[in-house]
């Protein structure tokens, strides 16, 4: 019958006995050569953890549809832990996680839900504990387990661990290629299979990730987002688009990085909601056609805009102005979604929201700084009364502090009543009171208010936009909000730029200091040559004309002696030669004033954010400061990691080599022709399925003249 049983079997006469642990499944369908304990399966098989250690094992069965049962809505679950104070077990899709608390040995029973076939698993844990490189000798992985479909790239993270990771080895080379750089292992689905991937450090620690490849390509599961930027505190939803058959009935089967994102998934849905700073790598499944895929979640420290009033209501037929509070105010807002356009329909102008009721209804509309750091939400109710609302003489005033002004009301609704101040969005900037037919304003201090005035029993309403003291575009505030690293010995120039108030502005230190070797201008000019590596903290001020004055924190991390130099622009082993008059080698990452570019053919290409740069496979491990290149800007911009590695980037796919060029992918034939012509270990990336819709061009010679 279906259940578990211990029996005990000892000698007669005498006290040595021993035990066995049996699982019973559920009826067995279909003929005794289909039943059995043997039917599911684990990998790794007997695995032994330390205390502290957590471990994702993948679970594997025989059974499939047919011989008179069927496999629809099969889930597998834990049937029995025969020591939950070993080792702690649960079932996620197709892994099952384990994590070890104290030492000791644990049965763990998996089965089927639809079909009744069990399988025991046996962890050993012993009573070593997890230090700070990692567990014993074990490298610590994000993920230790991972599933792809066939051109599909999935990356895992080490930590904690001493010196240079390689790949020690691969069971599975046609099902998985794998590359490394600096703590970021990249998988790269190679044909249908199963592989074991051991990593190492040289510092002798090593780790194992299990992974699965489909046998689909990478169309078949297809989502709504696979590159996610979220703010602390925003969320959003990733959706499927096309999958082989059946309901996509999704489920989460890895997150790289639960502490930052939480991924929750709902039918046709996965629910993201950003937690702390950091980065994830979500593999997302659809339960009835194991086929997957891969969405990078990055999230920023910035938290979320706030807006004035925070939840407005228009009528239809008008226009309201609404404050936006950005804290970044270097960076510009943009219109990141509207979720019912035909409700209202919005537009940014610098720090304000327009809005404009179209039809009775409500939308929420999302907006975001252009680097995606800071977002907010807002949501409008567009009250479904034809008309115009209420009407107003004048709909913004510009007033000096002390000023006062009275704007007339018209319109409305004939008979419902009087009118009044329904909300203002900042009344220590200026107060408003109603007297009959007029709102009467005083300005109070510099900055800006939108004054909603309604009337009783009626749903029309008019906003009056109020800016003191030079308005709310006029606000002194700091538009430089981070510094470039700087290099000892290297001269170093930067300007702090300000903006609003009334100039001219006067810049000084008012606590902290400045590297050794440089100092502030009042005019705002950091400048000098570093003196030592040593990284800054230091707050600086500045004034108006007027006496205004705000403060901001910088940071300046400082970098040790430029290679082969105490000053000037770095230089590169290889100038000359095949790279004609280029002083960086094509495929070199470089960083100036805070934008990471790739170097071709003399020309620099920068990318939209690091999302971007991280989703293509390359690490800012790799990435030189070097101030400024002197190289021209191609007048491109990589925007996206959907699609093939820009021109310049070496790539690798299997054992095989290839340079991005304008017209393809050039093979490169042996690692001495890759020397030859420039390239370096640490500039290939892992290809991905986009690089192989350009065309295979003939292989790389020495000294090629496609590389000039």
């Amino acid at each position: 019958g279906s259940g578990s049983s211990t029996v005990t079997v000892c000698v007669s006469g005498g006290s040595t006995c021993g035990s066995i642990y049996v699982t019973v499944g559920g009826t067995c369908y279909g003929g005794s050569s289909y039943c059995g304990s043997g039917n599911i399966w684990f990998n790794p098989s007997n695995p032994s953890l330390y205390s502290g250690q957590s471990l994702a094992v993948s679970i594997n069965s025989s059974v499939s549809s047919g011989y008179g049962y069927s496999t629809y809505g099969n889930y597998y679950y834990v049937s029995n832990n025969s020591n939950s104070s070993v080792v702690s077990a649960s079932v996620s899709g197709s892994v099952l996680n384990l994590t070890a608390n104290q030492s000791g040995t644990a049965n763990i029973t998996v089965c089927s839900s639809a079909l009744n076939f069990c399988g025991t698993l046996t962890v050993t844990v012993s009573g070593g504990s997890c230090g700070y490189y990692g567990c014993g000798n074990n490298l610590s992985l994000s993920q230790s387990s991972v599933n792809l479909n066939v051109g599909q790239t999935a990356y895992v993270t080490a930590s904690n661990y001493s010196g240079n990771l390689y790949v020690s080895s691969n069971s599975n080379s046609s099902a998985v290629s794998v590359s490394i750089s600096g703590s970021q292992i990249s998988l790269y689905g190679l044909g249908s299979g199963s592989s074991t991937v051991t990593v190492c450090a040289s510092g002798s620690q090593c780790g194992s990730i299990y992974v699965t490849v489909g046998g689909y390509s990478g169309g078949v599961l297809t989502l709504s987002q696979t590159n996610v930027n979220l703010a602390v505190g925003q969320s959003t939803y990733v959706s499927a688009t096309s999958y082989l058959y059946g309901s996509a009935n999704l489920y989460v089967s890895q997150n790289s990085n639960p502490a930052a994102v939480s991924a929750t998934a709902s039918g046709n849905s996965v629910y993201l909601s950003a937690l702390a700073v950091g980065n994830s790598n979500l593999t997302i499944c659809a339960n009835y056609s194991n086929s997957c895929a891969t969405v990078y979640v990055a999230v920023g420290g910035g938290g979320g805009l706030t807006f004035s009033p925070s939840s407005p209501t228009v009528n239809v037929g008008q226009t309201i102005s609404v404050a936006i509070n950005n804290n970044y105010n270097s960076y510009g807002l943009v219109l990141s979604s509207n979720t019912n356009s035909s409700v209202a329909s919005v537009s940014i102008y610098g720090s304000t929201l327009n809005i404009y009721g179209i039809s009775g209804g409500t939308t929420t509309a999302t907006i975001c700084t252009n680097n995606n750091v800071q977002c907010g939400s807002i949501y409008i109710t567009v009250s479904g009364g034809s008309g115009s609302g209420l009407l107003l003489s004048q709909s913004s005033l510009n007033l000096a502090i002390g000023q006062s002004s009275t704007v007339s009301i018209y319109g409305g609704g004939y008979g419902y009543g009087n009118y009044y101040v329904a909300s203002n969005s900042n009344s220590s900037v200026a107060s408003a009171t109603v007297t009959g037919n007029s709102v009467n304003v005083y300005a109070n201090y510099s900055g800006f208010t939108a004054i909603v005035i309604c009337q009783n029993n009626a749903s029309y309403c008019g906003t009056l936009n109020v800016s003191v003291g030079g308005g709310a575009y006029n606000q002194l505030r700091f538009l430089t909000t981070s510094l470039p690293t700087m290099t000892v010995g290297q001269y170093y120039n930067v300007n702090l730029q300000a903006s609003g108030g009334n100039p001219p502005y006067n810049f000084s230190l008012i606590s902290g200091s400045l590297p050794s070797g440089l100092s502030l201008s009042s005019s705002g000019t950091i400048s000098g040559v570093p003196q030592s590596a040593t990284t800054a903290t230091f707050y600086v001020s500045v004034r108006d004309n007027t006496g205004q004055s705000i403060s901001a924190t910088f940071y300046i991390q400082g970098l040790g002696y430029s290679a082969g130099s105490s000053g000037g622009s770095l230089s590169y082993p290889g100038s000359g030669g095949v790279l004609g008059a280029s002083t960086y080698p094509n495929g070199e990452l470089i960083s100036e004033y805070g934008t990471v570019y790739i170097v071709y053919k003399n020309t620099k290409t920068g990318f939209v954010s690091a999302a971007v740069f991280r989703g293509l496979g390359f690490s800012f491990s790799n990435v030189s400061e070097v101030g400024n290149s002197g190289l021209a800007d191609s007048g491109y911009t990589i925007r996206t990691a959907n699609a093939s590695h820009p021109w310049g980037s070496w790539i690798k796919s299997g054992q095989t080599v290839y340079f991005v060029h304008e017209s393809g992918l050039i093979p490169v034939p042996d690692w001495s022709t890759f020397l030859n012509n420039g390239g370096q270990s640490n500039m290939i990336v892992s290809a991905n399925h986009y690089d192989f819709t350009l065309p295979i061009l003939s292989p790389m010679s020495y000294n090629d003249s496609r590389l000039r």
